[in-house]
């Protein structure tokens, strides 16, 4: 099949259907380098069709729990990483099936897939993707078609591989691979950074960077609501006015919506944090407190 590239533009991805699951299954363990056996974590199959016949398979699988180089390159730490892996999809397998000869076939098909790819996992899962990823092994390829379709290099991997449960360790196999990504938003780093919240009634919110936020100084955060009088009791107060509006601010522009999801919130800061937002000793105002505070203010 030696088609012009005119032709690509019938071109249809689509996920598989559960019908032809069994036939997908069956091509790519026969055709691609790696084999395939079962993909394990959250996953979608796709098909590439041109006029009904299949000439592309990719699959689509739970990100790699670990890659230095990636997450020197979000700027993740632990924390985030943990709690906004699943908004990474990584490109487990991708086949161009046998006699199948089209110039920038490939590159296509991946841009067309990666066009949907969130809004298929928001279907099947429930969540967005933000980013796409996967492992190029340069003693075989270039990765050609994932720079067309303008995916990134970002550097290559430590060489290692996780050894299966139970063992949850890693033996090195002296093969590095180079890691590609392509965000699928803009501001990807910023949603895969932050840390994801639930209030009450299960609604997600994320964690701003209070470190782009102007906090002290002439016209920052702390300065505007010192000049917010206080109408609790002076007896009793464990946190000053300022501390709770501070905290209760963040949350608010985090996306928390009620008194138990601005604490919930604050629960994910760190010590450096609280401490910018005038929590004495790091301690954070309870549901109760922001509630007794802002309460007035609503009235």
């Amino acid at each position: 099949m030696g088609e012009s590239t005119g032709f690509l533009s019938m071109l249809v991805v689509r996920p598989v259907r559960m019908d032809e699951k069994a036939r997908w299954r069956e091509l790519m363990a026969n055709h691609h380098y790696l084999g395939f056996s079962k993909t394990a974590g959250e996953s979608v199959l796709y098909v590439a069709e041109l006029e009904g016949r299949w000439v592309g398979l990719l699959a689509w699988t739970s990100a790699a729990l670990h890659v230095g180089v990636r997450e020197d390159w979000i700027g993740w730490d632990d924390v985030a990483r943990r709690s906004r892996l699943n908004h990474v999809a990584n490109n487990s397998r991708f086949l161009i099936l046998p006699d199948i000869s089209i110039k920038n076939l490939a590159s296509k098909i991946l841009s067309v897939n990666t066009e949907r790819l969130s809004s298929d996992w928001e279907t099947f899962y429930g969540h967005p993707i933000f980013l796409v990823e996967t492992f190029v092994d340069p003693e075989r390829f270039q990765g050609t078609c994932y720079r067309a379709a303008g995916w990134i290099a970002i550097g290559k991997t430590l060489g290692f591989s996780r050894i299966p449960i139970p063992t949850g360790f890693y033996r090195e196999h002296g093969n590095p691979k180079v890691y590609f990504a392509l965000p699928l938003i803009k501001e990807f780093r910023e949603k895969l950074s932050s840390q994801l919240y639930r209030d009450g009634n299960g609604k997600e919110f994320f964690a701003m960077d209070i470190r782009k936020l102007p906090i002290e100084g002439k016209g920052g955060l702390i300065g505007v609501l010192k000049t917010v009088s206080d109408s609790r009791q002076t007896q009793g107060r464990r946190h000053s006015n300022t501390s709770v509006l501070a905290v209760a601010t963040c949350g608010m522009l985090s996306g928390a919506r009620s008194f138990s999801a601005i604490a919930q919130w604050s629960k994910g800061l760190s010590l450096k944090q609280r401490e910018r937002l005038r929590c004495q000793r790091g301690k954070l105002p309870s549901q109760s407190t922001i509630a007794r505070v802002l309460q007035p203010t609503f009235r």
